[in-house]
């Protein structure tokens, strides 16, 4: 049954992939124009999913869960300020990265949330001149 299990997760996770549309793929974190119209491209091709499919036969395997992504964050950026309660800056902004969403280093008009903890600064005030929504950390939590 586990081998079954793994086997979905890898064809669901060529087909998400596969879903994926041209400008979700540029919107990653990372990705361009160029590298986003390659990756599209290839996933696009029967023969290089069947090669997949062949490839996870003979053995070869994918650490799934560093690979996942929900998309409950997907397109939206954020900025942490302060210290957080429960998660390290590095948890959190791993928990948003996993979940499709991008981590500024500072406010600017294109930030969507403001993770703000305790000793909040600059940050902070520029984001509410800037009419940014801010969240606390359970708040964020929720989006999860």
């Amino acid at each position: 049954a586990a081998e079954e299990e793994e086997e979905f997760s890898i064809l669901d996770l060529i087909e998400t992939v596969k879903n994926f549309s041209l400008e979700e793929i540029i919107s990653i974190d990372g990705v361009g124009d160029v590298i986003g119209k390659s990756i599209y491209d290839w996933f696009n091709k029967k023969e290089n999913l069947d090669l997949l499919v062949k490839l996870y036969k003979c053995g070869v395997s994918l650490n799934i869960d560093d690979l996942k992504s929900t998309g409950k964050l997907l397109n939206k950026n954020f900025v942490l300020t302060g210290t957080l309660e429960e998660l390290t800056r590095d948890q959190a902004k791993d928990l948003i990265k996993k979940n499709g969403g991008k981590v500024q280093s500072g406010i600017t008009k294109d930030t969507d949330f403001l993770i703000a903890g305790e000793e909040s600064g600059s940050k902070l005030k520029k984001a509410k001149g800037l009419g940014i929504k801010i969240i606390n950390e359970a708040e964020f939590q929720k989006l999860l």
